[in-house]
């Protein structure tokens, strides 16, 4: 199946999804990480938008563009590379799981969760900070986080299997 019908199908069954996308390799985990990076900065672009017009202090638009790009592109996925080490060092001794797997995981959660990323920035960008810009974030930490657990618990049932 294609990325962008996996990401859909991973909001209906996410487990089978995990399923078919936990075989991989590093290159896969840097795609998913690069690809990620890329939507999470094309999501922060009505955000940017916004402030340039509303808090000219902060930076005129191509200011904020460039660090973000750089933020998000390249600081962001080795933040959640650090992350997914430091989840490791536990999750080795108390279920067997290697770093791949935990990076698959974390990586594809990301991605998967990647489309109410891209509603909180239309929703920042057009309402502002509030309690519907509030809602969303919270609407994507829970998909983020249950995905990246059920994409944690397949690694665990796989690595029992073998």
């Amino acid at each position: 199946m294609s990325v962008t019908r996996d990401i859909l199908a991973c909001y209906r069954r996410p487990r089978e999804v995990f399923e078919r996308r936990m075989s991989g390799d590093e290159g896969l985990v840097l795609t998913y990480a690069i690809i990620a990076g890329l939507l999470a900065f094309v999501g922060q672009l009505p955000v940017w938008a916004r402030q340039a017009e509303l808090q000219p202090e902060l930076g005129n638009m191509a200011s904020l563009i460039y660090s973000g790009f750089l933020v998000l592109v390249f600081v962001f996925p080795l933040f959640f590379y650090i992350l997914s080490a430091l989840l490791w060092l536990p999750l080795r001794f108390l279920a067997g799981v290697s770093g791949l797997d935990i990076r698959l995981s974390m990586f594809w959660s990301l991605l998967a969760a990647m489309p109410l990323w891209l509603l909180l920035g239309l929703t920042q960008g057009i309402m502002g900070p509030g309690g519907e810009t509030y809602l969303v974030f919270v609407l994507w930490f829970i998909a983020f986080l249950g995905f990246f657990t059920i994409g944690l618990r397949v690694a665990v049932r796989h690595m029992r299997v073998a």
